[in-house]
C-alpha cells in the first residue's frame, strides 16, 4: 500500500512538473567559439542553439546534427545562459549554485554568487578534493561539482534571474556535470529555482526523468530537421531504383545444402557461392578471439 502510495505521488509530482514545464520554462542559450581562461567575455562566440528547461537543472545540451544525422561536437569550452524572470514572496534566502567549472548566478544584472574556473591537474598526481559535507534532506553533489551559497534579501517583485555556466576546458571533456540553482527561505528546505521541486536526492531523480525525456524529444526534432535534404535525397535514390527494377524479373533464391549456415537470404548467395567452388566456412569464432582479431 505503502509502495502503490508513493508511485502515486512520484506520478503526481511529475505531472506538476510537466504543467510547470510548460507554462513557465527556463530559457537557455548555448554560446560556441573562442573564450579566455577566466574570462567571461564572449563577444567572440555565436548562439547555435536555444531551447528551454523545466527549471535551473541541467543533465544534457541539446544535441548538434550533421546534415546527415551525425552527432557533432561542439566547441571546447561553450557556455550555456539560462534566464527567466521569477517572483518570490518578500523575505530573505540562500541561493546556492552548483556547477563543475565556472558559474554565477545573476539576479538584476548583479552577480551574487559564482564558482571559479575549474582547475586542471597537469599530471595524475593532481589534488583529489575532498568527500564535501551535505546536510539532510539536500541533494548530495555529482563528482567533480563545487558549490557556492550566498544570502539574498527579495522585495517580492518580480526579477530577472539568469544562470551562466562554462562547460568544458581546453584538453578536458566537455562534460555538462549537473549544473543547478536552489534557493532555500530561511528555516525551509532548498527548491531548485523555477520550479516547487525540492532539491534532494529523490526530487533530483524525478526532475532528471523529466528533463531527459524533453531532450529526447528535442533532439528527435533537431536530428529530423537537419536532415530533410539527406531523407529527400534518399528517398529520390530509392524511387529511382524502384522504377528501374519493376519490369526486371525477380531474383530467385538459391538453396544450399545443410551444412551451410543460413541465418538471412544473403547466407544463401553467399553460401552458393561457397559451394560452387567446393570451399566450407570456418567455424564462428569466440568473442575474445574475435575481439583480438
Amino acid at each position: 500500500m505503502l509502495v502503490r502510495f508513493s508511485c502515486i505521488l512520484a506520478a503526481l509530482i511529475l505531472l506538476a512538473f510537466t504543467i510547470t514545464a510548460r507554462a513557465e520554462s527556463v530559457s537557455v542559450e548555448i554560446l560556441e567559439g573562442t573564450f579566455k581562461d577566466g574570462s567571461w567575455d564572449s563577444s567572440a562566440a555565436k548562439s547555435t542553439e536555444r531551447y528551454t528547461e523545466p527549471a535551473f537543472g541541467f543533465l544534457e545540451v541539446p544535441g548538434k546534427f550533421s546534415p546527415r544525422g551525425f552527432l557533432l561536437d561542439r566547441s571546447n569550452p561553450y557556455l550555456a545562459i539560462a534566464s527567466k524572470k521569477i517572483t518570490l514572496p518578500a523575505g530573505e534566502y540562500t541561493f546556492l549554485i552548483r556547477a563543475r567549472g565556472a558559474s554565477r548566478l545573476i539576479v538584476d544584472d548583479q552577480v551574487v554568487v559564482e564558482t571559479p574556473v575549474l582547475k586542471r591537474s597537469p599530471s595524475a598526481h593532481g589534488k583529489v578534493m575532498p568527500q564535501p559535507i551535505v546536510e539532510p534532506g539536500i541533494r548530495y553533489p555529482s563528482i567533480g561539482q563545487q558549490e557556492k551559497r550566498a544570502t539574498l534579501k527579495l522585495d517580492g517583485k518580480e526579477h530577472s534571474f539568469r544562470f551562466e555556466f562554462f562547460v568544458g576546458l581546453k584538453d578536458l571533456r566537455p562534460e555538462v556535470g549537473d549544473p543547478a540553482v536552489a534557493f532555500a527561505a530561511t528555516g525551509k528546505p532548498f527548491i531548485l529555482l523555477g520550479s516547487a521541486i525540492p532539491f534532494t536526492d529523490d526530487g533530483w531523480d524525478q526532475y532528471a526523468a523529466l528533463s531527459l525525456s524533453l531532450r529526447q524529444a528535442h533532439d528527435a526534432k533537431l536530428k529530423h530537421d537537419a536532415t530533410i535534404e539527406e531523407t529527400k535525397f534518399w528517398k529520390q535514390r530509392h524511387e529511382i531504383a524502384r522504377h528501374e527494377w519493376k519490369d526486371k524479373p525477380a531474383i530467385s533464391v538459391p538453396e544450399v545444402g545443410s551444412k551451410l549456415p543460413v541465418h538471412n537470404t544473403i547466407d544463401r548467395f553467399i553460401g552458393k557461392k561457397l559451394e560452387d567452388k567446393g570451399l566450407t566456412p570456418a567455424a564462428l569464432t569466440d568473442d575474445d578471439s574475435f575481439i583480438r582479431r
